[in-house]
């Protein structure tokens, strides 16, 4: 897997909280791109979220096990916290990648562009 198979924008959305990952631009000739996170809305508790991190992605590792982390350099974010930030591709298929976040947490993620 490369980046570019990633590139795009990404949305899971529950209830009224929407998570959106996005490789935003994408260099051919460094194979690097800039990325974002950010999970957004209110919880079911009533619970007002806003979370986001940009940063660089540097590379995709092939973990030898039909996985892939994803590198990311240069991460600015709201606040840390890194179940969101260490991201692993655990599938893609077609418009669905499931992500497995850094808590081990699996989500799925539908490309909207």
């Amino acid at each position: 897997m490369e980046l570019k198979d990633i590139y795009g924008v990404w949305r899971h959305s529950h209830g009224n909280v929407i998570t959106d990952f996005a490789i935003r631009t994408f260099n051919n000739d460094t194979g690097r791109g800039l990325s974002r996170f950010g999970i957004h809305g209110t919880d079911d508790a009533g619970n007002q979220i806003d979370y986001a991190w940009e940063g660089a992605i540097k590379g995709i590792v092939d973990n030898q096990d039909g996985t892939f982390n994803i590198t990311v350099e240069g991460i600015r974010f709201s606040v840390d916290k890194p179940q969101y930030q260490e991201l692993k591709v655990w599938m893609l298929m077609d418009e669905v990648m499931t992500l497995e976040l850094g808590n081990g947490d699996r989500v799925d993620f539908e490309r909207i562009r």
